[in-house]
């Protein structure tokens, strides 16, 4: 499955429906498509509609274009959307198979993964998160969902890849005292500071391993959430709370487009997922209504001079408050360009999500049968580690550093192969197995 020839598959599911999807990526994409359509520039990153014309088939089409590297698999992606009949979006992959080699273009159809392969192969995502792609499509309720959601966005690669540094080094601490393990008088790293580091990083596995149980852990971040209409100066705040421009802000309507998520600290003691949202929309999947059904907390914010009614439960939150006299009955008026308007909200947030219960999804990390052997895998080496060290006395080099040398590398490579640092091609053959093609 390793890249090289461009691939082609439908990338909608089964059954009735207005439209379906055609995906093509690779080096060759553009050139695919080209001589079928009516209106297509290969140069540009747009959407158009037209006609595609291929031997007697001639049907309307939408059609996107998505140069690399700014695509999901970093290649050249195009898709297009035709009527969603899965018959006509068979044939018209078949005659775009065929038409390419006629031509002398490499394309073929994908397995199963491959286009998440190739996102992860070009390092666009680690492979955590694409096994969580698969648990998003995979998903039976909204619970899982919602787990899977967070999954992908990286909470179990943000957990283990800083724990799997940290047994890193301390394992250059052990092997550095290899040469002077003999020697009472060269202590490079004592058994009780080795032991310390191990066991607040056998801590760190197991309250991973209980959140993707959906045990409570007390270091899992509450999501607030950022509501309210468009350009009511949602992405300004979230800049200012973060201290730092994570998202561009414009006068017009309509620049935030997804929910940005980002960890922010509130105060010394609370840390939350901050989450900014586009404009609040009407679709029940529009991107700003999951991120709410997500969230432990909702700020609402509304301009002071055009306050709109905020949902049951949120905290009201008027925004612009140096550009209008009005004062609207909320929780809090700001002004995100002055630091006492910040502190002020920062510790107003930080007090409801103290007192907030926090959703029961929030905690889960939804770990796949794989995953979860590799935990407890990693999970038992360090144990064993902690196990040798305390044979020892606590002042001095360990008698076992080799032994202990060779756990703390089976705990990095059984994390490793979870995050994909560490990826033997039987471990990939059973990632991307389970994926649908297409996806």
């Amino acid at each position: 499955m390793k890249p090289g020839t461009s691939i082609i598959a439908i990338s909608s599911p089964p059954g009735i429906a207005a439209r379906g999807l055609l995906r093509i990526s690779g080096a060759h994409a553009t050139e695919v498509v080209v001589p079928h359509l009516s209106n297509f520039n290969p140069q540009k990153r747009q959407s158009e509609t037209g006609r595609l014309t291929i031997m007697n088939l001639d049907v309307p089409v939408i059609t996107f274009n998505m140069p690399g590297p700014k695509s999901f698999t970093t290649e050249d992606v195009v898709e297009l959307q035709l009527p969603g009949s899965h018959l006509l979006l068979e044939r018209v992959m078949g005659l775009l198979i065929d038409s390419a080699t006629r031509r002398g273009i490499p394309l073929r159809e994908a397995g199963p993964g491959e286009f998440t392969y190739r996102a992860w192969f070009h390092g666009r995502l680690p492979l955590d998160q694409a096994e969580a792609i698969a648990a998003v499509i995979a998903a039976q309720s909204d619970e899982e969902l919602l787990a899977a959601r967070h999954a992908a966005e990286g909470s179990l690669h943000a957990r283990l890849e800083p724990l799997a540094s940290d047994i890193t080094r301390t394992l250059g601490f052990v092997e550095a005292g290899i040469d002077f393990s003999d020697e009472e008088d060269v202590v490079i790293a004592s058994v009780a500071d080795l032991t310390q580091q191990l066991e607040i990083a056998a801590d760190q596995l197991t309250q991973a391993g209980d959140a993707a149980g959906g045990a409570e852990s007390a270091d899992v971040l509450p999501r607030v959430v950022l509501r309210g209409p468009a350009n009511a100066g949602k992405s300004t705040l979230f800049n200012a709370l973060l201290g730092r421009p994570r998202v561009v802000v414009h006068d017009e309507a309509g620049t935030t487009r997804d929910a940005i998520v980002e960890p922010c600290c509130l105060s010394s003691d609370v840390s939350v997922l901050l989450v900014d949202t586009p404009g609040d929309e009407s679709s029940t999947f529009a991107a700003a209504n999951i991120a709410e059904l997500e969230g432990d907390l909702v700020l609402w914010c509304s301009p002071c001079d055009a306050w709109q009614d905020a949902p049951t439960g949120a905290l009201c939150i008027g925004t612009k408050r140096d550009m209008t006299s009005e004062r609207p009955a909320c929780d809090l008026c700001t002004c995100a360009h002055e630091s006492p308007d910040i502190e002020a909200l920062a510790a107003l947030v930080a007090t409801a999500v103290r007192t907030a219960s926090h959703a029961p999804w929030a905690s889960r990390l939804a770990l796949s049968s794989r995953q979860r052997g590799l935990l407890d895998r990693a999970a038992t080496s360090i144990q064993a580690a902690i196990d040798l060290l305390a044979i020892d006395p606590p002042t001095g080099n360990p008698t076992r550093p080799s032994e202990v040398a060779v756990e703390l590398r089976e705990t990095i490579h059984s994390i490793g192969s979870i995050t994909g640092t560490i990826t033997p091609d039987d471990v990939l053959e059973v990632v991307f197995a389970s994926f649908c093609v297409g996806k």
